[in-house]
């Protein structure tokens, strides 16, 4: 076979799978419930004098590269945060009730996904239990895909639990909870 029937070969592959991920995600349901917790042996105030610390979170949390306080919108506390792929992220505040639970939302409308994160905190015989639920809506069929099939949906969650935990000098075991996805 000629290197140009190769390299032909080679694109109508890739398109054929881009396409078959097209199909697949378009399958999909676009929102999702991901869950998971982990158990802390500190306090409740402690623990949530982290979470609600927004702009130490880059000191702790790998994924963040920075996060800054914006204007307020009417009633919310506004924060942009910068990840490290270079994304940037605006999050409002929706409920702030310590040291027990936190709601963040995501606060841009033309985003291909959209959602909450909601911080639960409950006293346990070690410490804290820290229970993280993404709600979450992804638009974009391929990006719905690659959620589901090649991140996953806890991936983040779990990555900022793990940090969560190392950021008290713990290494906790990270729980996946049932799901709605």
């Amino acid at each position: 076979m000629s290197k140009l029937k190769w390299l032909l070969a080679a694109v109508a592959l890739f398109i054929a799978i881009f396409l078959a991920m097209t199909l697949i995600g378009r399958a999909l349901p676009s929102r999702h419930v991901a869950a998971a917790s982990i158990t802390l042996n500190q306090p409740a105030d402690s623990v949530w004098s982290a979470i609600r610390d927004f702009a130490g979170y880059p000191t702790w949390w790998p994924h963040v590269v920075t996060l800054n306080r914006l204007p307020d919108t009417p009633g919310r506390e506004v924060w942009s945060q910068l990840d490290k792929y270079g994304d940037e992220l605006p999050l409002e505040v929706v409920v702030a009730e310590p040291p027990r639970r936190l709601v963040t939302r995501i606060g841009a409308e033309d985003l291909p996904f959209s959602g909450t994160w909601t911080y639960e905190l409950s006293a346990s015989v070690e410490g804290c239990t820290v229970t993280l639920t993404e709600d979450g809506e992804i638009y974009n069929p391929l990006f719905r895909f690659m959620a589901r099939f090649v991140f996953g949906h806890h991936d983040t969650l779990e990555s900022y639990l793990t940090a969560l935990g190392r950021r008290f000098g713990e290494e906790p075991s990270v729980i996946r909870l049932p799901s709605a996805s």
